[in-house]
């Protein structure tokens, strides 16, 4: 008989049929672990993005005093400004200042995340309750722990994100109080006549 009869095929077919399916199941846990894997790492990634950014905010903000505590001693020499006026603007700007600053120092806290168990501790656990692990098992377990940390992680990194456009926003306010402050009325004193 020739092996291609439709016989012979109908009777290959679920044997190929399972074989697929486990090639199938394969590749849809390996999608699974790999895709757990590269969501953990893009919140590692936006962690240490959002440190990076409070160093440069803070950085900005250095700058931004320097300059502002340097201009005061000449706007105030001028006498354009009264020194309470003066004395008010600079306790707002500086309150302001100090307030971005602090929310951008908050940012580089490390809050504790929920980290896992120890590889020795994690291996000697497998190895304990092996039995009840099968290939899926495995994969539910591991796409389990890396929800776990991805939820820790993503806690603390929406909470850097808020510190962050706080102190942004605080420090583009500080900035913009700085200028009305000393441009717009000082355009209209000096236009006084004397």
């Amino acid at each position: 008989m020739n092996a291609d009869t439709p016989s012979d095929i109908d009777e290959q077919d679920p044997e190929r049929d399972n074989s697929d399916k486990e090639a199938l199941d394969k590749r849809i846990r390996s999608s699974a672990l790999g895709c757990a894997q590269f969501s953990l790492e893009q919140e590692y990634r936006r962690e240490e993005s959002c440190i990076t950014q409070s160093g440069l905010t803070i950085t900005g903000l250095s700058a931004f005093s320097i300059f502002f505590i340097t201009a005061f001693s000449p706007i105030n020499d001028a006498g354009i400004f009264s020194s309470s006026y003066l004395l008010t603007c600079y306790l707002l700007i500086s309150s302001l200042l100090l307030s971005s600053l602090a929310a951008a120092a908050l940012v580089l806290y490390r809050p504790k995340i929920n980290y896992p168990a120890s590889p020795k501790e994690l291996h000697g656990y497998f190895m304990e309750n092996k039995e009840e692990f099968d290939l899926d098992g495995l994969v539910d377990s591991e796409c389990s722990l890396y929800e776990d940390l991805w939820k820790s992680v993503d806690k603390a990194n929406q909470r850097r994100t808020r510190l962050l456009h706080v102190s942004l926003g605080l420090f583009l306010l500080s900035v913009a109080t700085f200028l009305i402050a000393v441009t717009i009325p000082g355009f209209y004193f000096s236009a006084l006549p004397r």
